[in-house]
């Protein structure tokens, strides 16, 4: 695995993004979740301007720093009663860095420290139920469908000392899948889509291009 590049954090409300940050939020977003796992899908969804915005660059006092990672934070009463973590994504240019778990603990951090003593709360994927597991989040639903896929909802206690891990060794430019073979997981990547999405028809066609990027037969 590649030595991830050092980023600076900023997590800031969205009335307190500039226009070129805001900018790179949404090119990034849309580079991911539409363009490049071919969905159009509205990812504008009214939720932005209730959120914290969680930036990994690598140079957070220049303007023009590129945004290497992202994830948003929706505050407590905004989707569930608890604070949420949604919108995680990582550039294509960083893929197999370990960025994906480093994003994912940072978003966890910052949940801690602005809402502190909560929980958390997401809605996952149900096959990766084992990674969020390892990450300290506990499954608190029985599966539902939704786009006819397999969720669950998941919670992680204030308290818990778990952390995200990455893969170690080749991670094959980690897609954002576990190994469902095992228990052996690649890190969360570009899979954004996977925590609380609030809008995403197009999930189904993304999971069996994963799946077949894996190695995987496509589900029946």
């Amino acid at each position: 695995m590649s030595t991830p590049p050092p980023l600076q954090w900023l997590c800031i409300p969205y009335s307190e993004l500039n226009t070129q940050q805001l900018y790179q939020v949404l090119r990034l977003r849309a580079e991911v979740f539409v363009v490049e796992q071919d969905c159009p899908y509205q990812d504008l969804d009214g939720l932005d301007q209730q959120a914290f915005h969680l930036l990994g660059q690598t140079d957070s006092s220049k303007s023009d720093s590129d945004l290497l990672a992202y994830a948003r934070l929706l505050p407590p009463g905004v989707k569930y009663p608890e604070p949420s973590i949604g919108r995680v994504v990582t550039s294509p240019a960083v893929r197999g860095q370990n960025i994906g778990s480093v994003l994912l603990q940072e978003a966890i951090t910052r949940c801690e420290s602005t809402w502190p003593g909560t929980n958390i709360r997401i809605s996952a994927q149900q096959h990766l139920e084992a990674y969020y597991q390892k990450a300290g989040f506990t499954t608190v639903s029985a599966p539902y469908m939704e786009d006819n896929i397999p969720h669950i909802e998941m919670l992680r206690h204030p308290h818990s000392s778990a952390r995200p891990r990455a893969k170690q060794g080749n991670d094959d430019d980690a897609q954002g899948c576990c190994d469902e073979a095992g228990d052996d997981f690649v890190e969360i990547e570009d899979a954004a889509a996977y925590i609380a999405p609030e809008d995403d028809s197009c999930r189904p066609r993304r999971h069996a291009e994963h799946r077949r990027q894996r190695g995987h037969p496509p589900p029946k």
